[in-house]
């Protein structure tokens, strides 16, 4: 008895070593065929970032095969039996979880994609000024479909497996990290399509106030607002209503707006009185309650929401729509930057021609890109500039602006105690030598806190309009030619602060305050011509992964941060 006991059980050990092993190899095959889909996952997503429809319908068969056939590989008899051994049945599980959840972006996800771009390219849902909002509420479930299969595929990965080797577990990070970017995306698109009919006119008309900005005198959200424009939908016809310039601001004696929770630095500085002053904060939702506040005080309409855009943003739309023709020069997505913020300095001595441009770009750009016969151009313009963090929308209606709020176009200061880091510069000068300034931002973490140094280069060169350089604040002695005078603001998680700080290595402190719970710390230096200015402070942080919120400027940060981080912007 003993020793047929003996035999059923070595039996039973052999029988689980052959699944074992058999449930092995076949784990082993499925992911050479999960790396090959990943391949192709990825180049499917490139073509659906850049419009490339057709290209994404002929790879998709390829995909679904591989995807296919390692789950098959990891859904056997052998498999079923494997899974429940210990530690090999713990690497299967991941396995046939990334097989699993690979399906669901293949046969369900990006077809459906492909499918709302596929609308977007044939039907063509704006045309002639109008957005067809049937059209769009057919690509919204497209996308919304595409949303719960990537929010199932999501779940199914971020089952617990146990420990897993350090390879296999790398691995599984990487694919998770890459669905759940998908999934947040595709969660942030639904809640966009839901409030879009309403936002264009669909229950009745709405007004919004367009502020363009010249990041030649930055400002926290990009730059100076020279021109503006209204704009007025009702049932998907969007129309311009006005264009002006900055002279047809008024300052106010009064504070437009109470905007609880907002820093004091600014309010202090006239950010709700005076229009140059509204986007000191990079709270976006602030800067647009002060615009429609002093657009609303000084006899303008009470508008819906207030939209900035910059050269950046143009850039975009140029590119998807074609150049324009301005003042006798041909204005392209590859110039439209330089041409903003130093060539009409050059070419346009007179001050009030010059301003008129400004407005006159942003009323030709608008024409043609509602104009614009390709639609999925124009879409796919649009997804990059609010994707840039240059573009930022506020909407007075609460139900839309809580969507808005909680991404990037919403440019508001995250509600949470996570970690964060941005650093302003702004023009406190009253010049335009922005457009030249350049910036590095490093950060280490040295016992517990951030150690952020920031390098400051004012790469302006000799031959300047004098409009240019001329300095507003009138400094006494006079500075040297081009030299700029530069506010340094840094925002730090809610909570946090800065214990140390020096400029150039001497010694100083920055100016604490707080804005919507952040820390807030603020400076000014004088950055000369090619004589970088270094600063550095040491900030006391939460431990986690840091969001560093790149400031729409000409040139994006050049960044060294050797912490866990993400950049919010470019």
């Amino acid at each position: 008895m003993l020793r047929r006991t003996i035999f059923v059980f070595l039996g039973l050990v052999v029988l689980l070593a052959v699944f074992g092993g058999w449930a092995t190899w076949r784990a082993l095959q499925a992911r050479t065929d999960l790396t090959a889909a990943q391949s192709t996952l990825s180049a499917v997503r490139a073509d659906l970032r850049e419009g490339r429809v057709d290209e994404a319908l002929q790879a998709l068969p390829a995909l679904r095969e591989r995807l296919d056939r390692a789950a098959s590989r990891t859904g056997g008899l052998s498999t079923s039996v494997a899974v429940h051994l210990p530690v090999l049945g713990r690497h299967l599980r991941a396995v046939r979880n990334v097989a699993d959840a690979g399906r669901l972006l293949g046969d369900r996800a990006l077809p459906k994609l492909v499918d709302a771009l596929d609308i977007v390219r044939r039907q063509h849902p704006v045309r002639a000024g109008v957005v067809d909002l049937t059209l769009l509420a057919r690509i919204g479930d497209d996308v919304r479909a595409a949303a719960e299969a990537t929010a199932q595929a999501r779940k199914t990965l971020n089952t617990d497996n146990g420990p897993l080797l350090a390879q296999v577990r790398t691995k599984l990070d990487e694919v998770r990290a890459k669905v759940d970017g998908l999934d947040d995306g595709l969660q942030r698109a639904v809640k966009a399509f839901a409030i879009a009919p309403s936002m264009l006119g669909a229950d009745g008309p709405r007004t919004y106030f367009v502020a363009v900005q010249n990041n030649a005198e930055a400002r926290a959200t990009g730059g100076l607002i020279g021109a503006f424009a209204l704009i007025r939908t009702d049932r998907g016809r969007i129309d311009l209503q006005r264009t002006g310039t900055d002279g047809d601001f008024q300052v106010s004696d009064t504070p437009a707006v109470i905007l609880p929770g907002a820093a004091k630095t600014w309010q202090d500085i006239g950010s709700t009185r005076a229009w140059f002053d509204t986007n000191l904060t990079p709270h976006f939702p602030d800067a647009a309650q002060a615009i429609a506040g002093l657009w609303h005080r000084q006899g303008g309409a009470l508008v819906d929401g207030v939209l900035s855009v910059d050269p950046l943003v143009m850039s975009e739309l140029l590119r998807a729509s074609g150049p324009v023709q301005l003042g006798g020069a041909t204005v392209s997505a590859d110039n439209v930057v330089d041409f903003v913020g130093h060539q009409e300095y050059v070419a346009f001595p007179d001050n009030e021609v010059r301003k008129k441009l400004l407005a006159a770009l942003a009323e030709k750009v608008f024409h043609q890109v509602v104009a614009g016969a390709d639609s999925s151009a124009t879409a796919k313009g649009l997804l990059k500039a609010a994707g840039s963090g240059h573009l930022f929308l506020w909407s007075r209606h609460d139900s839309e602006q809580q969507v808005l709020s909680g991404g990037l176009v919403g440019g508001a200061l995250p509600s949470d105690a996570k970690p964060y880091l941005s650093v302003l510069t702004q023009n406190y000068g009253g010049d335009k030598l922005d457009f030249y300034l350049r910036r590095t931002v490093s950060v280490t973490r040295v016992a517990g806190r951030l150690k952020v140094r920031i390098v400051l280069t004012n790469t302006a060169p000799l031959g300047l309009p004098l409009y240019m350089t001329v300095r507003s604040d009138r400094p006494q002695p006079p500075v040297p030619y081009g030299q700029a005078k530069v506010g340094v603001a840094v925002y730090g998680a809610q909570g946090s602060k800065v214990t140390e700080v020096t400029v150039n290595g001497a010694a100083t402190f920055l100016l604490p305050d707080t804005d919507h719970g952040h820390f807030l710390g603020t400076t000014s230096v004088e950055v000369p011509r090619e004589r970088p200015v270094t600063i550095e402070l040491l900030l006391t942080e939460p431990a986690g992964e840091l969001r560093y919120r790149q400031q729409p400027l000409v040139a994006a940060d050049e960044l060294a941060i050797d912490v866990p981080h993400r950049v919010l912007g470019r």
